[in-house]
């Protein structure tokens, strides 16, 4: 199962992949397993099974004005908003958002 990691002293996301082929994709509250226009997607993340070291994927949250993605060190920094909604659109081999890979 993939974990998602909170820091409670920067406003910072860690998405933890586990095996299988996976992907961060922003939504919305109204349709939570729909890519947002314009949101970010961090593409797929393959991790082989038996994989020792799982890839992390980060999302800070900043006050800054500019949206900026860094595909090497996949980390995206955003403007604040009220919430924030997330998803895998992996469909194989069941649409991994309705068995609970949102937030």
């Amino acid at each position: 199962m993939d974990t998602i990691r909170i820091s409670k002293i920067s406003p910072k996301l860690t998405y933890i992949c586990s095996p299988g082929n996976h992907s961060i994709s922003q939504s919305t509250f109204g349709n939570p397993c729909q890519p947002m226009e314009g949101g970010f997607d961090s593409g797929w993340v393959f991790v082989p099974e038996g994989n020792t070291e799982s890839p992390e994927w980060n999302l800070t949250i900043t006050d800054d004005t500019k949206r900026k993605y860094d595909v090497i060190a996949l980390k995206l920094i955003l403007t604040p908003s009220p919430a924030l909604w997330f998803y895998c659109k992996q469909l194989a081999p069941a649409p991994h958002c309705l068995v609970g890979m949102v937030g």
